[in-house]
């Protein structure tokens, strides 16, 4: 369903929500970035050094033919840019002991078979000590952790070399990982109150 949002008329209320929670993760997007004569991608989240091209589909669970198309207009369109695939909800949200992912992320410079699952993007802490900022200071990205990327999580979050954060929250009880159930509530909440910012703005 087409929504109007925030002055955007956005393809569907689910890329609508999505925009909205990337607001409330205080990270810097834009809709529809490019327009390539094969593809439009959704959002591209950017940071100081890289940015990644997103595509928002109503999926709960992995979809190899939405990511060889993805994967392919990339290359036609010859950009180079990370890939993001984004579903309905967010992965691992509800499942104990696991870290909230974002969705499914394949790097730039991998050449994919095609045939294989994407690794989940799990969201990542950075801690006040590591900002030199009080202690009540924290900062939420993604990384790829599955697959030993912890320098493409330095290339959008990581202050030694030059990079923004992609946000940035001030709590003084946060003091857990990623997966902990504390920092679980927080994506959770940030999570609905998009969703419910979505349904009941009046534009």
């Amino acid at each position: 369903m087409k929504t109007n949002y925030n002055g955007i008329n956005f393809r569907s209320r689910l890329e609508a929500k999505w925009h909205q929670f990337f607001k409330e993760l205080n990270w810097n997007t834009e809709y529809e970035p490019i327009d390539t004569k094969f593809w439009i991608p959704d959002f591209q989240i950017v940071g100081a050094k890289e940015s990644i091209l997103v595509e928002v589909k109503p999926i709960s669970h992995f979809d190899l033919e939405t990511a060889i198309k993805i994967y392919e207009n990339r290359i036609v369109s010859n950009v180079s840019n990370h890939l993001l695939l984004l579903g309905n909800t967010i992965p691992n949200l509800e499942e104990e002991e696991k870290c909230p992912t974002l969705g499914w992320f394949m790097h730039k410079d991998t050449e994919w078979n095609k045939k294989s699952t994407w690794p989940l993007a799990e969201f990542v802490v950075i801690l006040d000590k590591e900002m030199k900022k009080k202690h009540s200071d924290f900062l939420i990205g993604f990384g790829c952790l599955e697959t030993e990327i912890k320098e493409y999580i330095y290339n959008y979050v990581d202050f030694d070399m030059g990079c923004k954060p992609l946000s940035f929250f001030n709590n003084e009880f946060f003091e857990d990982k990623p997966g902990s159930k504390k920092f679980r509530a927080l994506i959770e909440h940030l999570w609905k109150k998009a969703a419910n910012d979505v349904q009941w703005k009046k534009n």
